[in-house]
């Protein structure tokens, strides 16, 4: 007990001077140590030294994130390579092609041996690429990601402000326009095989469908090729369905593999073959497909289907794509009210031309030869637009 005034006062001032030390240190940091709530520095991690150097990596997207459910973060980065140029036509300098390739970056703890001759007490740890495409493994040998460039998307998508933790990783690839024509889908499946999935490609477009109750899950993907020299712009068309939604696995919908409309059916195809498909195909977009049938035309009993105006489409396995037509001054005539319902006497021309079209088709999961016969019509006015129309079809 403090018994004097001296003492007392020597007491208040020890007091007030460890006050005040404690609050400028804490003001100039000093004392950070004791605050536990201060967030942890974050270390980048320079992975400067694994690149290769023929790789250009590209500022976007590099995402960090947790994408094999490790609770840990790796890194995803898109590169470019294979870099070469090429002389353009009526440019005055070359244009650089690279395709792009994609790598996720995962440090590993406790995945390095230890070595007998000289054990340590500390963790080891490695940092492994995991290539997701071009890679040389197992079920990923071929393909890449894009030619011109790449957009990601994730399952389900990270959420703003949160730990970014996702499941599958969907890349999509451009060939010089808006729309897609590559699609890769990725999932981590374990150490040694690293992400597998699925890659697709159609050389004018991929589309998709996804999962309405799991967001950006992707359970469908169609592709589109164009068929060699086909003047209607034509496509193979093949469709790809989810085997399971716990798997990147797809596999052939046989039900869905057709010939169309690379980008859609037209308003109006000016080729012959262009209307067959159109009328085939069953699209609503500008009407009804029937249209596309003169009035009186004759039709084999099993394509009776083609008068309804909804109806599903018709398979196409192959179609012709018929050579010039020399027109026949001496045929055609105006056209009847049997040939064009509701058309006035001397409206339109009917059958200057004449042309076949051979088709094969799916019908009650057979495939048949349908032959088909169309006649050229256009109005009785200068720079009349000649159309198509079908007034037969018969099948074998």
């Amino acid at each position: 007990m403090i018994k004097t005034r001296g003492g007392v006062l020597l007491f208040i001032l020890l007091v007030i001077l460890t006050v005040a030390v404690f609050v400028l240190l804490r003001g100039s940091g000093g004392l950070d140590l004791l605050d536990w709530r201060r967030e942890k520095s974050v270390i980048p991690l320079d992975l400067q030294t694994l690149i290769p150097p023929s790789w250009d990596v590209q500022a976007e997207p590099q995402v960090t994130c947790d994408f094999d459910g490790d609770g840990a973060d790796e890194r995803l980065l898109i590169y470019r390579y294979d870099a070469y140029t090429l002389t353009l036509p009526f440019k005055d300098k070359p244009g650089m092609f690279a395709p792009f390739g994609g790598v996720i970056f995962d440090t590993q703890a406790d995945s390095l041996p230890e070595r007998p001759e000289s054990p340590s007490p500390y963790r080891g740890s490695s940092i492994v690429p995991y290539r997701l495409l071009p890679d040389f493994y197992t079920g990923k040998g071929q393909g890449y990601l894009g030619e011109t460039g790449v957009e990601v998307t994730y399952s389900p998508a990270p959420k703003a402000g949160g730990p970014c933790k996702v499941n599958e990783i969907n890349v999509f690839g451009f060939s010089g326009t808006d729309l897609p024509t590559r699609l890769s889908i990725f999932l981590w499946a374990e150490r040694a095989a690293g992400y597998q999935g699925e890659h697709f490609a159609g050389n004018a477009r991929v589309v998709w469908e996804v999962n309405p109750d799991v967001e950006n899950q992707i359970l469908r993907v169609t592709t589109y090729n164009r068929l060699l020299n086909h003047r209607s712009l034509l496509c193979d068309v093949n469709s790809y369905q989810r085997h399971n939604p716990g798997l990147v696995v797809f596999i052939p919908d046989d039900s869905r593999k057709t010939i169309d409309f690379c980008f859609g059916v037209p308003d109006e195809p000016v080729h012959p073959e262009g209307v067959v498909v159109a009328l085939l195909r069953g699209d609503q977009t500008f009407g009804s497909p029937s249209r596309y049938l003169l009035y009186g035309a004759i039709l084999a009993p099993e394509l009776a289907l083609l008068r309804e105006s909804t109806r599903d489409a018709v398979n196409i396995v192959s179609v012709g794509n018929p050579a010039g037509i020399e027109p026949d001054q001496e045929r055609g005539a105006w056209c009847t009210p049997e040939q064009m319902e509701g058309a006035g006497a001397t409206e339109f021309w009917c059958g200057r031309e004449r042309v076949r079209v051979e088709t094969r088709i799916v019908l009650d999961g057979v495939v048949r030869t349908a032959e088909w016969s169309l006649i050229s019509v256009a109005r009785d006015l200068p720079g009349a637009e000649l159309t198509w129309r079908v007034d037969r079809v018969d099948l074998r």
